[in-house]
């Protein structure tokens, strides 16, 4: 049994060169993909938002104010917004272990709203970035045949 502590903190995807096929990697287990399909997936999901939500809280402690907190948080929604722009490209997803780049960030953003709550400066911020993102992405789908 993988206690849920080290699912979270330890598990990734690694890429095994000689039989060209990813591996989901753990502390104390390596197993195929096919494997990692038989876990519970809303669970897999449940470790994947808590490791998302301890790396951004791990970068927000180091930040000195607010609107640093913020601006790792930014960085983290350009990703998955790149990431959306990426699976919609390709038409489909990139990693159906992971949850989808919308929900990971609505469950970040929710939480730097209830730890973090917004200034008007940094809703300022916020607007802006959700403006040059929309644009980018209303740029993609106009040029995509």
């Amino acid at each position: 049994m993988i206690r849920y502590e080290n699912y979270v903190m330890k598990h990734m995807l690694r890429y095994d060169m000689k039989n060209s096929k990813w591996h989901h990697a753990f502390a104390d287990l390596d197993a195929d993909l096919d494997a990692v399909l038989k876990l519970n997936l809303n669970q897999y999901w449940q470790a994947e938002y808590a490791a998302d939500v301890f790396a951004l809280e791990m970068l927000c402690q180091h930040a000195q104010q607010d609107i640093n907190r913020w601006a790792n948080f930014i960085s983290i929604d350009v990703f998955f917004s790149w990431l959306m722009a990426v699976e919609q490209h390709l038409g489909k997803e990139i990693c159906p272990y992971h949850p989808p780049p919308d929900k990971r960030r609505e469950k970040l953003a929710a939480w730097m709203h209830e730890h973090y709550p917004p200034t008007p400066q940094i809703l300022a911020h916020l607007d802006d970035t959700q403006r040059i993102l929309q644009s980018w992405n209303h740029h993609h789908t106009e040029s995509t045949p």
